[in-house]
C-alpha cells in the first residue's frame, strides 16, 4: 500500500519505503520522526481517552452514588442472607449495581420496629436509601401468650404500626421507595403437630431425668 508523502523531514522527501508504510503515514528509513511520532502521539491520545472513560465507569461503579437497598423486618429478614436465601439473591442479582443492607432481627414485630425506626433509618444520614423492604407480620400475628409477654400484636394496632413505619420512611427522600412483603401462608395444624412433638420430647426427657 503506498501512501502520500505529507511531510517531509531533514532527510529529504524522498527517503521514504514502502515497507515502512503504516495505515496513516509514511516512515523515514534514518531519522525515524516526523510523521512516526506523530502518529504514535494521535495513537497515545486516543488510548488516554479510553483510559480516562473506563476510569470514569469504573468510578461510577464504586463510586458514592451506588444506591441502597435495605431489607428491614424480622427472622424472614434476618435469616435472607443463607445460601439461597432471597437476600442473597437479591445482592448477587444487584452485585455493583446497588448495595443491599440487612436490618433483619428475627423474633421482632411491628411494635419493637417502631421504637428502632429513628434509629435504624436516621433522616440526618449522609445517604439515605433508594428502596426500603419491609417485612413485619409473622410474630404479630401468633397467638397471645397468656403472660402477655408473647410478640402477639392485636390486629388494629399492627395495621397503624405499618401505617406509621410506611409513612416516617416516605419522609426520609423524595427518591425513597418501600416495598412491603405480606406474611406467608401458615399451615396451623402443622405447627401444632410439630408443638406437640416438642412437648412430647421434653415430657420424655423429664421422666428419665426423675428416674435417674
Amino acid at each position: 500500500m503506498r501512501t502520500t508523502l505529507i511531510k517531509s523531514c531533514r532527510c529529504g522527501p524522498n527517503n521514504f519505503s514502502n515497507a515502512y508504510q503504516t495505515k496513516i503515514k509514511a516512515i523515514c528509513l534514518d531519522c525515524q520522526s516526523g510523521v512516526l511520532a506523530k502518529h504514535f502521539f494521535c495513537h497515545s491520545r486516543n488510548q488516554s481517552r479510553a483510559e480516562q472513560g473506563t476510569r470514569e465507569k469504573q468510578r461510577e461503579m464504586v463510586g458514592p452514588e451506588r444506591p441502597q437497598f435495605v431489607l428491614f423486618g424480622s427472622s424472614i429478614v434476618q435469616l435472607s442472607f443463607g445460601n439461597g436465601g432471597w437476600g442473597a439473591s437479591l445482592a448477587d442479582l444487584y452485585a455493583r449495581k446497588a448495595d443491599i443492607i440487612l436490618r433483619g432481627y428475627s423474633g421482632w414485630n411491628s411494635r419493637l420496629a417502631l421504637e428502632v425506626l429513628e434509629k435504624v433509618f436516621p433522616k440526618d444520614a449522609a445517604t439515605q436509601p433508594s428502596l426500603v423492604i419491609v417485612y413485619f407480620g409473622g410474630n404479630d400475628s401468633m397467638r397471645p401468650h397468656p403472660s402477655g409477654l408473647g410478640p402477639h400484636v392485636p390486629l388494629p394496632e399492627y395495621v397503624e404500626n405499618m401505617r406509621k413505619i410506611a409513612k416516617y420512611l416516605k419522609s426520609l427522600s423524595d427518591c425513597t421507595r418501600v416495598i412491603f412483603l405480606s406474611a406467608p401462608p401458615v399451615n396451623e395444624e402443622k405447627i401444632r403437630e410439630s408443638w406437640r412433638c416438642v412437648i412430647l420430647n421434653f415430657s420424655y426427657f423429664f421422666s428419665l431425668c426423675f428416674a435417674c
